[in-house]
Parts: structure tokens; C-alpha cells; sequence
């Protein structure tokens, strides 16, 4: 077995929301926690913004993807899309753990959770709906770098890299992590990630010629695939 130890780093431009299963005094929708009440961005968020975000690129070059999350609508083993090879589905399991994202050690200080005010929208009207204000926790978070892992165990290395190829991908295109983020919470204005597997670095070069141009070859120009510098260029959201 092959060992593929993925690490991705991000850093936010704006406040960050994740709701949490707690409760708090004054707040209606609080912040994700940690059981020693730090705040993270989930390993289930972590894992879906990845996917979905694979998705859109290799839907985008004209790879065949299956209908997510609707079980019914997603592949059957052993014909596995690409997706479903690397993070899985109800009936066949991931080969990744994925890990919460936390504030890098030496940063904890700069991530300060205070409440914001919001109003409830309706989008029929597209006017704000009366008696609908809440509050959210959010995180600001701006400036500081979070990282999140993904570690997995593969029968061959060609399984591993194509995994590492895909998670690169999804990790270097999210624009943003989190809910309400037309509210605009949640926005990234860097990211890099770090690929090891059996205790060698991958690069992204190695990656883009392994799969990304060969991925992006049926595609129909819709998507281009991220620069493949170490380390990785990032840019901005647009808008």
C-alpha cells in the first residue's frame, strides 16, 4: 500500500462561517467548534467544497461525472467516476480522511470569532422579510493561514497520484469556504497545497503532466487549470 498525505493552505480575504451543532447565548447560528471550543472549518465542509469544486472542473473539461449527492444519481462500483474514486460515495467508501482545518498553530491569536447581523431575504421579492433579522458568528479571519489534510492509503501509486492530481485541482480553483458566501463570507485570497506520497514530494508540474493536460484535453474551454508553480499562484476572487 501507498501512503498520499495531501496538506492544503488557504488563507481568507473576508469573515468565515461554518455552522456548528452548539448553541450560544445571544447568537442564533454559531461557529463550528473543536471539543476544546476553537473554531475550525469541518472536515465534512473541507471534503464537500473539494468535490464540488472537482466536479465543476472536470465536468468543465468535458469529463464524465455523476449526479451528486443524490444517491440514487451516483456511480455504482466498480464503474466509478473519477470523483467517486477519490472521495467516494454511499456505496463505496472514500480511501481519504480528511481532517478539519485549523489556524496554523503560530496564527491562533489573529482568528477572533465576534456575532454579525443579517436579514432574511426574500428572493421572490428580492427584498429583505420583516421580523427575520438574526445574528451569525463569524470568524475574522482575514490575513490568517488555515490548513487542512487529507491522508490516504492506495494499492498502486498510479491510483495515488491521479487522487492527488484531483484534489490540487479542486484545492488551487475554491474561491471560497463556508456558508453565506453571497454575503460574502468566506472568500480566499490564497492557496497552496503540499503532496507527499510514501514520503516524496509531488509537484504540481509532475501532476499537470500526469493528468491535468490529458484531463483537459476533452475539454471544451471552459475551465482552465490553475497554474502549476511551487509554489502555487493564487489570486483573488473576482467580483
Amino acid at each position: 500500500m501507498h501512503e498520499l498525505r495531501f496538506r492544503w493552505r488557504f488563507v481568507f480575504s473576508s469573515a468565515f462561517h461554518s455552522t456548528g451543532n452548539l448553541t450560544g447565548i445571544g447568537v442564533d447560528k454559531v461557529l463550528a467548534r473543536d471539543v476544546r471550543g476553537n473554531p475550525i472549518v469541518p472536515a465534512t465542509t473541507v471534503k464537500g467544497v473539494l468535490r464540488h469544486w472537482a466536479e465543476v472542473v472536470l465536468r468543465g473539461w468535458g469529463e464524465p461525472v455523476c449526479a451528486a449527492p443524490d444517491p440514487s444519481d451516483m456511480c455504482l462500483p466498480p464503474s466509478l467516476c473519477r470523483v467517486c474514486q477519490v472521495f467516494g460515495n454511499p456505496r463505496h467508501p472514500s480511501p481519504l480522511r480528511f481532517t478539519d482545518g485549523r489556524p496554523r498553530p503560530e496564527e491562533r491569536g489573529g482568528a477572533i470569532p465576534h456575532p454579525r447581523s443579517h436579514v432574511a431575504l426574500s428572493r421572490r421579492r428580492r427584498s429583505a422579510l420583516e421580523g427575520r433579522l438574526f445574528t451569525v458568528e463569524t470568524l475574522w479571519a482575514a490575513g490568517v493561514e488555515w490548513e487542512a489534510e487529507a491522508v490516504g492509503r492506495f494499492p498502486d501509486p498510479d491510483r495515488a497520484i491521479q487522487a492527488a492530481a484531483l484534489l490540487a485541482l479542486a484545492a488551487l480553483l475554491t474561491p471560497a469556504l463556508g456558508s453565506s458566501r453571497t454575503r460574502g463570507l468566506g472568500w480566499l485570497m490564497n492557496r497552496a497545497v503540499e503532496i507527499r506520497l510514501d514520503d516524496q514530494v509531488l509537484s504540481l508540474k509532475e501532476l499537470e503532466e500526469a493528468h491535468w493536460k490529458r484531463w483537459q484535453g476533452g475539454a471544451h474551454g471552459r475551465v482552465a487549470a490553475p497554474e502549476a508553480q511551487e509554489p502555487a499562484a493564487d489570486r483573488p476572487p473576482e467580483g
